[in-house]
């Protein structure tokens, strides 16, 4: 199984909501995500830096709904 971040819309009766969570794949196809969207971190200034670096590369992919999920 592997993971990144991806770029999740929520939706409701009031409107929607744009957040990242870790996604989580089998044979290619997305499987679950995270319950609750993502916050960065990171031990050191660097890591949180090359965190930030891997959700920047959510942007690059399609958009998933949550509920589709």
């Amino acid at each position: 199984m592997s993971w990144n971040y991806r770029v999740v819309k929520h939706t409701d009766g009031m409107g929607e909501w744009y957040f990242l969570h870790e996604v989580y794949y089998h044979k290619g196809k997305v499987v679950s995500c995270t319950e609750h969207p993502i916050t960065p971190f990171g031990e050191t200034e660097k890591e949180l830096q090359a965190e930030l670096e891997l959700m920047k590369k959510a942007f690059d992919k399609p958009t998933l709904s949550y509920e589709d999920i």
